[in-house]
C-alpha cells in the first residue's frame, strides 16, 4: 500500500472516530441539560434530580456557599434518610453510573460547570451508594467515591473508601425525576 492510502485510510478511520457518540450517548443524541429549580437541578434526559448544592452547603442567589460537611459512610446513608423524611421525595445517595452522568464523556469536565461548579472548586469526594468488592474476599464494606477537581489534562478520578468511621466524604443527594414531593 503506498502512502497516499494510507494517510486517507488513517483520515477515515480518524473521521469515523471523530463521529462516533461520547459514552453518555445512551442518555439522549444531544448532552443532558441542566436545569436548576429552586433548591434542585434537574437532568434533563438523565431522570435525575440533584441537589443544588451539597450536604452542608447553602444557596445565595444562584451558587453555592460554604463548604460540604465530611462524613462518614454511615451518617451519609442516615442523612439522605433524614432527608427523605424531611422532604417527602426520595432523597438517596447516587450510584457511581448517575454520578457519571454529570460528567463528560471524555471524564475531563462537569456537562454544566456554572450550575456544579461547587462540585470542581471543592476537594472532596463524593460517596456513592455503589459498593465494590474487594478482590481479596474479605467482607469489608467498600464504596465508590467521585472526585470532580478536573485539571483538563485527566480524567476524573474514582477512588474506594471503606465504609467505617475513618473515612470521609461529601453527600450530593438524587431522586428520580419521577419523585415529586
Amino acid at each position: 500500500m503506498n502512502r497516499k492510502r494510507v494517510l486517507s485510510a488513517a483520515l477515515a478511520l480518524f473521521a469515523t472516530l471523530a463521529a462516533c457518540p461520547p459514552s453518555w450517548a445512551g442518555l439522549d443524541s444531544a448532552a443532558p441539560e441542566f436545569v436548576a429549580k429552586y433548591g434542585e437541578i434537574e437532568g434533563r434526559g438523565t431522570g435525575l434530580v440533584w441537589m443544588r448544592c451539597g450536604m452542608g452547603m447553602r444557596i445565595v442567589g444562584d451558587m453555592c456557599v460554604g463548604r460540604a460537611h465530611r462524613m462518614d459512610f454511615t451518617d451519609a446513608v442516615k442523612l439522605a434518610e433524614a432527608a427523605r423524611k424531611a422532604t417527602g421525595a426520595a432523597w438517596r445517595l447516587p450510584t457511581r453510573a448517575e454520578l457519571k452522568t454529570l460528567i463528560t464523556g471524555d471524564g475531563r469536565g462537569l456537562f454544566d460547570p456554572e450550575l456544579f461548579e461547587f462540585l470542581s472548586s471543592d476537594d472532596c469526594y463524593y460517596w456513592t451508594s455503589t459498593p465494590f468488592k474487594p478482590l481479596d474476599g474479605s467482607a469489608d464494606p467498600y464504596y465508590y467515591e467521585g472526585d470532580f477537581a478536573f485539571d483538563g489534562l485527566n480524567k476524573n478520578n474514582e477512588y474506594l473508601a471503606k465504609a467505617d468511621d475513618r473515612n470521609f466524604g461529601c453527600v450530593l443527594l438524587v431522586r428520580s425525576a419521577e419523585d415529586n414531593p
